[in-house]
């Protein structure tokens, strides 16, 4: 944290999600079949802005800030013994949507006595693990899945008028860390 004057809008998104499933299947004569799946949908939408027709005046700085951080760590996994046939599948499944956002609208004044700043940062963390065992006398099939589509959109956007005695920054970033 930091001490600031003037005006500041912000917007904060965090989501941190552990998933775990798994699954066994033990026959001494027959066949067995064992599955597991982690399945995680994310739709985040963080946007921090001033609005159309809005007038901002500050003696200080102006800062239109947004950030958005998901970690997702997932395990699967499955072990089939079976006397016949054992059969184990595992998938580990992310779906990851964002859009992170900073902006002045088109229709804005917004007038600082030092500086504006539109910045916008988000995170992308992922770990993914998917495991399968498959144990028989005659036939053992294991078979793992891991897919992650990630669709993240992060945009600063300066419209409108704006003025400030020091300095103007627009900025955006988007890091984004997979272990599969």
């Amino acid at each position: 944290t930091e001490l600031f004057k003037g005006v500041a809008v912000t917007a904060t998104s965090t989501q941190d999600v552990l998933s775990v499933a798994a699954g066994a299947a033990i026959a001494i004569k027959g066949s067995g079949l064992s599955g597991s799946a982690v399945i995680n949908i994310f739709d985040e939408t963080t946007q921090a802005y001033i609005g159309a027709d809005t007038l901002i005046v500050s003696y200080k700085d102006v800062r239109v800030l947004a950030y958005c951080c998901t970690e997702l760590l997932g395990f699967s996994g499955a072990v089939a013994y079976c006397g016949k046939a054992g059969i184990g599948s595992a998938a580990d499944i992310g779906l990851i949507t964002k859009l992170t956002e900073a902006r002045i609208d088109s229709t804005a004044k917004v007038s600082a006595d030092l500086n504006v700043q539109v910045r916008v940062q988000s995170f992308e963390d992922v770990i993914s693990v998917a495991a399968t065992l498959g144990f028989s006398k005659k036939v053992a099939v294991a078979v793992s899945a891991l897919i992650c589509i990630v669709d993240s959109t992060t945009r600063a956007r300066l419209g409108g008028e704006v003025t400030a005695s020091g300095s103007v920054l627009v900025q955006a970033n988007d890091d984004a860390d997979f272990l599969m």
